[in-house]
């Protein structure tokens, strides 16, 4: 493991929240993910048994939309998160790089994603070079990012509040592919994507839509580690198409087996409703 992590003391409940998730899953690749979270990067925990700021990373992600997201662009650029057992308290990192220098930046809360991390909650932004910022690569390896919980509220740290650093390797940010991804199947569809080289482990998500049609609220998550396959398949069983007309579904593929530093991601639409008229047509032909 060659990133560096500061930390005061590690939290008991991280594990015993680990073990809960390990009796109720035999998901191992899921497993595997929460280990490398929870146990790799362990939360600070302050004096008094609370811990506050639980991990976090800066990662760069390749993301593309389906046609559907007609508000939405592709982009490949550099992001941080962070987890935290508080949702009021912001989230600040320092250090990164900026056309005017290194630079300190304001991490937002994002409730759409707290199923992910449940019980904690998560923070992140991503970094254009619109804004000012460096794009994926040499810029950001061999760097040393703080990341800390502003609990007082002045914008900066101070002794006492919860923080981590986050150094990213040199050499390691690589552009991820975008998965091809193909849906078959109606109400419990069947998702197949191809191998992404370099990643370790797949997550396969369903969000809810906004009227905009714009990623609302994470509803499903599940994790599929890379075994060498050339394509990989997952059947969603859940009843999450008798509810909504139509979901966004997301395949990300990762290395986190690492340490988060690369991640691709494609974001589609699949929908349950069948097309009446065309089922007439096809009776009376």
């Amino acid at each position: 493991m060659n990133y560096i992590y500061q930390e005061k003391s590690r939290g008991v409940k991280h594990f015993n929240f680990l073990q809960k998730c390990i009796r109720k899953t035999r998901n191992l690749a899921f497993i595997k993910l929460l280990a490398i979270i929870l146990l790799f990067y362990p939360g600070l925990v302050k004096a008094d048994g609370t811990s506050l700021l639980i991990n976090g990373s800066i990662f760069a992600e390749n993301r593309a939309y389906s046609d559907f997201f007609t508000n939405a662009a592709d982009y490949y650029e550099m992001r941080v998160w962070a987890t935290s057992v508080n949702n009021t308290l912001p989230i600040f990192v320092q250090n990164l790089p900026h056309t005017s220098g290194a630079v300190q930046v304001k991490i937002p809360y994002m409730n759409i994603l707290d199923l992910l991390h449940s019980p904690y909650f998560t923070y992140t932004r991503k970094f254009s070079a619109q804004n000012g910022f460096s794009v994926p690569g040499s810029d950001w390896e061999g760097r040393s990012f703080l990341i800390y919980m502003d609990e007082n509220l002045n914008g900066m740290l101070d002794p006492g509040e919860s923080s981590l650093t986050w150094t990213i390797p040199e050499g390691s940010i690589q552009q991820l592919n975008i998965p091809v991804v193909t849906i078959t199947g109606q109400r419990y569809p069947t998702i197949t994507w191809t191998a992404i080289n370099g990643a370790e482990i797949y997550n396969v998500r369903l969000w809810a839509l906004t009227e905009a049609n714009e990623l609302s609220d994470v509803l499903f998550s599940d994790y599929i580690s890379a075994d060498g396959s050339s394509s990989y398949s997952f059947k969603y069983e859940g009843d999450l198409f008798s509810q909504y007309s139509i979901l966004a579904l997301s395949v990300m593929a990762s290395d986190i087996n690492s340490g988060l530093v690369n991640r691709s991601t494609y974001i589609t639409t699949h929908s349950a409703k069948v097309n009446l008229t065309g089922v007439i047509l096809l009776m009376l032909d």
